[in-house]
């Protein structure tokens, strides 16, 4: 398997293909660790979504949410590509 930077790529890459069921854990992990690892912890850096944006306002809700909680970009990467494997393998 490849490591950093590389690793995440591929699993970015393989995300977009991914298909069938999934949880809605699944569906709200994956929005969540892919802002953090690309904008580390800058929340303000991502326009705040509309008014009548419920899905979006939820994203950024999980995102503060784990940064509150100390999650680092560095570990939402290795999260995020290890999230990527399992669901390929589903």
């Amino acid at each position: 398997m490849a490591t950093g930077a590389s690793a995440f790529g591929k699993a970015a890459e393989d995300s977009k293909k991914l298909r069938g069921e999934r949880t809605n854990e699944e569906l709200r992990r994956v929005p969540t660790l892919l802002p953090i690892s690309l904008f580390s912890e800058d929340i303000s850096k991502v326009s705040p979504p509309g008014m009548f944006d419920r899905k979006g306002k939820a994203k950024i809700k999980a995102w503060a949410k784990a940064i509150d909680e100390g999650l680092t970009p560095e570990a939402a990467q290795s999260q995020y590509v290890e999230l990527v494997e399992k669901l390929k393998g589903q």
